[in-house]
């Protein structure tokens, strides 16, 4: 079960709560690219259906108005239209045919004219030239199929290996109507569509029962007959459509998230598994095993030097005599707590989320700044387990910090140094000055406003003196008072451990005219001040 203040635990917190949910913003930002697609896929393809359904009721409108006018007003027409086989019905019959053809090189016509005496047992077939089958067949298939007893005004028929939308009008004996073919309409509506996959059923239903599994559905309808086209496209070939990586950011996404417990892996063999081995050392030598050791492991340098470190600090207290036994255990129990506060995991987890963050962004530069960061931190923590360094080195440590700092928090904040050339080699306890900068960054930032940070170093006689300052909300008054009466007490959280472990550092390595001094007020910043006599080389 995981301990909620582990770092094991605050790992797969940020691997979660930061990770998946870039992930299902992803999965629903690569599904909605796909519907949008889609939809402007289906959009386009509606609207071609819709034009050429208007263009096809078009013909039928046009059409049946000339027919009927031929019929109607036309004296051939009338002459024909009453069916008494005389010489004049059969010169009406000629002129018509002739009409029809000129209307049907002209305007907007149906693609086939017909009119069948049934009294006369007379059929009259004009059609376009485009079609090339004998009118005699056509003229069979319609007095075998459609006309006659029962018939429908409006048909869909199979004639020719194509499909023809049939209408016909019955009066006085004859049979008469137009035909179009709906083949025609289909292979415009294809030209016009960019997609090789596209299946087209027509029907006299507004339903369509076939299977189109992964297929877009469109349906058009005319508005002056029982016609219904209905369009399939491949939703694959229309994504195909997209750039390369849109088209496999879906699937990159779903992979990165099973990436998740891979990233925690790595994390655990180069992280949260040395961390551990530390802290059971830790606690088995806190237990009385001191002849325990931590072995030999393929860890990062970092570790290696914290192993060695633990290994020589364990060997060291092994080797004391026995009348210094008790100082020098106190020293140590100094020493270990000094690391807890130099390791720490809100530290860490930052530094780790940033450089994570970094290198999502490919941002190799800052990247490789906070690596290099990094490895300098704990250089400069385990270099020699000394109990003092030169300011030099802090300083340096410092202004990398404020580099990463800035990666992190860019345009809040600025620092100011004010460092007298002397001040570079006295010798202060380590991360002492850094930790008071640390917590400007942590504590005093707000995105509505820059910080500005101050930071002095000056003799003042024999005196070294120090100054971390900044503008921002400052300290808690109450706070303040208890740290400059020394009156600071460490609760159950270990809350104000840092500021009671510097005091005590600056008393323990400085000497008791060492002193910590709190200037603040609500609103107006605050001033740390160190004083301390230069320690003797």
């Amino acid at each position: 079960m995981l301990k909620t203040n582990s770092i094991t635990t605050k790992i797969v917190y940020i691997l979660v709560l930061m990770i998946l949910p870039l992930n299902i913003i992803s999965l629903m930002t690569a599904q909605k690219a796909q519907k949008v697609i889609i939809g402007q896929a289906g959009a386009s393809a509606q609207s071609i259906l819709g034009n050429s359904l208007i263009y096809l009721d078009t013909r039928i409108k046009e059409s049946n108005i000339f027919l009927f006018d031929l019929i109607s007003n036309d004296p051939k027409g009338i002459t024909f239209y009453n069916q008494k086989g005389d010489p004049d019905y059969i010169n009406a019959k000629y002129y018509i045919a002739q009409k029809i053809q000129k209307n049907m090189a002209v305007q907007n016509s149906a693609d086939i004219y017909f009119a069948y005496s049934v009294r006369l047992d007379d059929m009259l077939i004009c059609k376009n030239p485009v079609f090339t089958f004998p009118r005699n067949d056509m003229a069979d298939e319609l007095i075998r199929l459609h006309l006659g007893d029962g018939y429908a005004p409006w048909k869909l028929i199979t004639f020719d290996h194509r499909q023809w939308l049939l209408h016909t009008s019955f009066a006085n004996g004859m049979y008469w109507g137009n035909i179009f073919c709906i083949d025609t309409v289909i292979s415009e509506i294809q030209q016009q569509l960019t997609y090789e996959n596209v299946d087209f059923r027509v029907t006299n239903s507004p339903s369509d029962s076939g299977d189109h599994r992964d297929k877009l559905l469109l349906t058009g309808a005319s508005s002056n007959a029982p016609l219904y086209i209905h369009i399939a496209l491949d939703t694959k070939e229309i994504l195909s459509t997209l750039p390369f990586f849109e088209r496999i950011g879906f699937s990159l996404t779903l992979i990165y998230l099973l990436l998740i417990p891979v990233l925690f892996l790595i994390l655990n063999r180069i992280l949260l598994r040395p961390l551990k081995k530390i802290s059971s050392a830790m606690a088995r030598l806190r237990s009385g095993d001191k002849d325990y050791r931590i072995g030999t492991h393929k860890y990062s340098r970092e570790f290696i030097d914290i192993n060695e470190t633990f290994n020589t600090m364990a060997d060291s207290i092994e080797q004391l005599k026995i009348e210094t036994y008790e100082a020098a255990l106190a020293q140590k129990k100094m020493e270990l707590r000094n690391f807890q506060l130099q390791i720490r995991p809100h530290f860490l987890l930052n530094t780790f989320n940033l450089m994570f963050s970094l290198s999502q962004m490919d941002d190799r530069e800052n990247l490789e700044n906070t690596i290099l960061y990094m490895s300098d931190y704990f250089r400069y923590i385990f270099r020699s387990n000394q109990d003092l360094e030169s300011f030099r080195l802090e300083l340096e440590l410092i202004k990398n910090y404020l580099v990463v700092a800035e990666i992190r928090y860019p345009g809040r904040f600025t620092i100011t140094y004010d460092i007298a050339p002397e001040m570079l080699e006295v010798r202060i306890p380590p991360l002492l000055i850094h930790n008071y900068v640390e917590n400007i960054i942590r504590h005093a930032l707000h995105e509505q406003t820059v910080v500005h940070i101050t930071l002095r170093a000056a003799l003042n006689g024999d005196m070294a003196e120090f100054e971390i300052a900044d503008d921002g909300p400052g300290m808690d008054t109450n706070l303040a008072r208890k740290i400059n009466e020394g009156n600071v007490e460490v609760s159950e959280d270990n809350e104000h451990i840092g500021i009671i472990n510097s005091y005590q550092r600056i008393r323990f390595f400085l000497g008791e005219d060492a002193s910590l001094k709190v200037d603040t007020a609500p609103g107006n910043g605050c001033r740390i001040f160190i004083r301390f006599n230069i320690p003797q080389t």
